[in-house]
């Protein structure tokens, strides 16, 4: 009985944080100073389904080079786990 829950538990969490990520894309050379803006993404089912997405080039302003990253934070994977995903958030900056 036991090994059965323990087993529920590691695929459960194996599931609920398999889409924990951080990715980064540079345009142009890069982020040239340290200002930046963030926005909120929200997701649906594991990420599958987006509500919107955030527009990077109005984040970025008149900033020719700018990084873009898009994280998902603890606090983000603690609602993803209490809403058995059907939640998902993530977290874009844009560095300029």
């Amino acid at each position: 009985m036991t090994r059965t829950i323990k087993l529920t538990a590691i695929i459960t969490a194996t599931l609920l944080l398999s889409s924990c990520f951080s990715s980064q894309q540079i345009v142009g050379e890069g982020a040239q100073g340290n200002s930046y803006a963030s926005e909120l993404n929200h997701n649906m089912l594991f990420g599958v389904v987006k509500d919107k997405s955030c527009n990077t080039e109005e984040l970025a302003g008149t900033a020719a080079d700018y990084t873009v990253s898009t994280k998902q934070t603890f606090g983000n994977m603690i609602l993803a786990v209490v809403t058995l995903g059907i939640y998902t958030p993530t977290v874009t900056t844009v560095t300029r």
